[in-house]
């Protein structure tokens, strides 16, 4: 009886962790989309600047890495453009992956900082769609899985001890 209310408590447990994946992934979708907004924006910023000295944008920067007191700011808006490529890439997989894709395409786009940005933001919520339920239930069985394994784990290692 103890045996199975545990289960019960270790599935709800999983499946509440697992249930809230469709949620930060909606969330760090927003932010990285924020993050690629601002970066077209030092894009735009850059080419303005180019066209304001008639040069072309590669003209532009190379000005700057040109000159000793300012090669860093060169080498910063040449890393701007490969920034808002793997932006716009990222955020493409993501808003394209379907649920059963999302947590291998979240995984290929993982940023660090950006995840750790949305987690201290991020406030548990009630999963009532589709992919909450489907992650909730995911979760569920693999709680109730693990524990078995470690149970039959456990059974093994007993039964090798008695026969030694």
């Amino acid at each position: 009886m103890i045996s199975r209310v545990f289960q019960g408590l270790l599935a709800f447990g999983g499946g509440s962790v697992t249930s809230q994946f469709p949620e930060f992934y909606q969330q760090y979708t927003q932010r990285l989309g924020g993050h690629l907004d601002q970066a077209r924006l030092r894009l735009a910023e850059i080419s303005v600047d180019a066209q304001t000295m008639g040069l072309s944008v590669e003209a532009y920067i190379q000005t700057f890495l040109d000159s000793d007191p300012h090669r860093l700011e060169g080498q910063r808006m040449q890393e701007s453009f490969v920034t808002v490529d793997r932006l716009a890439q990222a955020e493409q997989a993501l808003k394209s992956a379907t649920i059963l894709e999302q947590p291998g395409v979240f995984a290929a786009h993982f940023d660090p900082t950006l995840a750790q940005a949305v987690g201290e933001a991020f406030k548990p919520a009630l999963p009532l769609t589709m992919a909450g339920i489907i992650y909730a239930l995911t979760g569920g069985a693999i709680a109730l899985l693990l524990w078995q394994l470690g149970r039959l784990a456990l059974r093994h290692r007993s039964v090798e001890k008695v026969e030694t």
